[in-house]
C-alpha cells in the first residue's frame, strides 16, 4: 500500500511540479479516526490503520512538493464497475437479487457519492483554480445498514435479507473508523457538479 499510495504518488507529484503540470491526488475519507464524523478540510486527520497512514503521508509530501496540487478526499463511492472489484452497492444488489442474506455493518457511517458525480467533480477540479484539500461526498450521512435498506426499498427487494452486524463481530484485518462522514460544503460552493443524495442517484445509476 505504501509503494502506490505514498511513494509512487509523491514521485508523480514531483514530476508534475517539475513540468508545471496540475496534479490531483485521490486520498480517502478513512484518514480520520471516526469518533465524531462530519469532518471538514480543516479537521486534523488521525489515521487508525496503515492504509490511512500511507494516504496522509502522501498528502503532506504532495502539498510540499507541488504548488498546483489538489488533494481529493472522496467518501465511499458506488456505481457500476467496468472491470475489477465491484462496488459495495453492486455486491449487495447481486446478493439480494439472488435471495442471499447480506451482512451489513450498522455502526459504520459514510457520506456516499456516486462514482459518476465523483468523476465529474474531479474533472471540474482538473481545470479549476482551486489548490489544496477538498472533500467530495454526498449530502447525507448513512450507515451501510441504511444504504442496504434503501436498496431494498428502491428495487423492491426483501429487506429481511439484510442482516445487521457490528464491526467488532467481523474480525476485520485492520481497524476501521466508525464515522467517516464528510462535510463537503466547500466543494458545493466551488463546483457546478450537483452531488446527489444516495436514493436519487441509485435510481439513475442502476436503472
Amino acid at each position: 500500500a505504501d509503494a502506490i499510495n505514498n511513494r509512487v504518488s509523491v514521485r508523480l507529484a514531483r514530476l508534475a511540479s517539475d513540468r508545471n503540470i496540475r496534479y490531483i491526488f485521490v486520498s480517502s475519507d478513512v484518514i480520520f479516526d471516526g469518533k465524531r464524523g462530519n469532518y471538514s478540510e480543516k479537521d486534523k486527520p488521525n489515521p487508525v490503520n496503515f492504509y490511512a497512514s500511507t494516504k496522509i503521508n502522501a498528502e503532506k509530501e504532495i502539498l510540499k512538493i507541488c504548488k498546483d496540487a489538489v488533494i481529493v478526499r472522496p467518501a465511499l463511492f458506488y456505481g457500476t464497475a467496468f472491470k475489477g472489484r465491484p462496488s459495495f452497492t453492486e455486491i449487495m444488489l447481486k446478493n439480494l437479487y439472488a435471495g442471499r442474506q447480506v451482512f451489513v455493518f450498522s455502526d459504520q457511517y459514510r457520506s456516499p457519492i456516486s462514482v459518476k458525480d465523483l468523476a465529474k467533480s474531479i474533472w471540474e477540479l482538473a481545470d479549476h483554480h482551486f489548490c489544496g484539500i477538498i472533500h467530495l461526498g454526498g449530502p447525507e450521512k448513512l450507515s451501510r445498514l441504511e444504504m442496504g435498506y434503501l436498496l431494498c426499498q428502491i428495487f423492491s427487494l426483501d429487506d429481511n435479507l439484510i442482516i445487521p452486524i457490528r464491526s467488532e463481530e467481523a474480525n476485520l484485518a485492520a481497524s476501521r473508523p466508525p464515522d467517516c462522514s464528510l462535510d463537503s460544503s466547500l466543494a458545493a460552493s466551488l463546483l457546478k457538479t450537483n452531488i446527489q443524495d444516495y436514493k436519487s442517484s441509485l435510481q439513475l445509476v442502476f436503472r
